[in-house]
């Protein structure tokens, strides 16, 4: 069993790519981590579903990290005693490639590992999901309350226009929620945010 000897791991959950950490995230330092090389499709099956390993006792050190490393990926996910995902956590740019490149050479490890359910795949960056829930929660609230002048007054924000129907104010603020432009998501959280405050 090969280790590495030293890695920061984002532990607060989900797989998100280090342009999208976050300061409030949880991050740590750990030690001595068992290094598992898998083929390209099995990182890439790995990558879409959580994941068991079994006779984890043979790969745990006592931190319960595993480096998966393939020819173009490595991850770093943490593991139960039973062999359970807990977490998992990408890895920073300039430390994946040179992980890549330290393991290339290391043959490829026979490991039991059991496909659990599919992670659902996310096109957005970390600010539009927030961003996207920011506005989704203030649609809601609006609906909720019956707020036709609040709904006017996001909707004259969002496109620059007047609409007095209530009910195609509604649905042209969800259509937009789930098809709009990052930025213009973004442009109206804002907006929400100062006025909320």
């Amino acid at each position: 069993m090969q280790y590495y000897r030293s890695l920061l791991v984002n532990k607060t959950g989900g797989e998100w790519m280090v342009y999208d950490w976050n300061v409030r995230d949880s991050y740590e330092s750990v030690r001595r981590v068992p290094v598992i090389k898998i083929t390209k499709r099995k990182m890439m099956d790995i990558m879409r579903h959580r994941i068991s390993i079994g006779n984890v006792s043979k790969y745990m050190s006592g931190n319960g990290w595993i480096l998966f490393v393939s020819t173009y990926d490595a991850l770093a996910i943490l593991f139960d005693n039973l062999g359970k995902e807990l977490k998992r956590s990408r890895l920073l740019l300039e430390e994946e490639a040179t992980i890549i490149d330290k393991y290339s050479d290391m043959s490829l490890d026979n490991v039991d590992i059991s496909m659990g359910f599919k992670i659902p795949f996310n096109k957005d960056v970390r600010r539009a999901i927030m961003d996207k829930e920011l506005l989704t929660n203030e649609i809601n609230n609006i609906i909720s309350s019956n707020n036709q002048e609040e709904a006017r007054f996001l909707h004259y924000e969002w496109f620059g226009s007047e609409e007095s129907n209530y009910d195609k104010i509604i649905k042209k603020l969800k259509y937009y929620l789930n098809n709009g432009d990052t930025y213009e998501l973004h442009r109206m959280s804002e907006l929400v945010k100062m006025f909320s405050n």
